[in-house]
């Protein structure tokens, strides 16, 4: 979804929320005097109007809820807890970290030593994002184990 950042992004969004709603309805009159069938054009405008149309209401949310934003920085400050967490849940050593994050191992040591201070915003999302890919694996695996076993986890 397209991420509205200050009141100027708001206005043009606004605006082509506008182009798009007037395009739609000449598209439909169009397709009503012609008697066209095919409706992949409105279908289209419909998708694009609708994700302006959250984005817009997502900003206006969160310009009227500064509390959930200072929750969403609240929760920054337990990332640390949680990547040293999802390791242990992936039965990762360090080394497998390591590996799929493409991260020395050393400097994995280090920033779990140290709560992961002065780590770089890129190389926290390549770990989490490889931890996120071998939990998903690993429910994915353990979902198959309990089908095939008929057992329920």
């Amino acid at each position: 979804m397209q991420i509205i950042t200050n009141e100027k992004g708001r206005r043009a969004s606004m605006k082509d929320l506008s182009k798009l709603k007037a395009l739609r309805t000449r598209v439909i009159k169009m397709t009503r005097d012609y008697e066209l069938e095919d409706q992949s054009i409105e279908n289209l405008l419909n998708q694009r109007i609708d994700l302006l149309t959250r984005a817009v209401e997502q900003h206006d949310q969160d310009i009227r809820t500064p509390a959930a934003a200072f929750e969403l920085l609240t929760q920054l400050r337990s990332i640390p807890e949680m990547l040293i967490k999802a390791r242990l849940a992936a039965g990762w050593t360090l080394t497998e970290l390591a590996t799929h994050s493409k991260t020395n191992r050393q400097q994995l040591t280090r920033y779990e030593k140290r709560g992961y201070k002065n780590i770089s915003l890129s190389k926290a999302i390549a770990i989490a994002s490889a931890l996120t890919e071998a939990l998903e694996r690993r429910a994915q695996k353990a979902a198959r184990c309990s089908i095939d076993t008929g057992v329920e986890r």
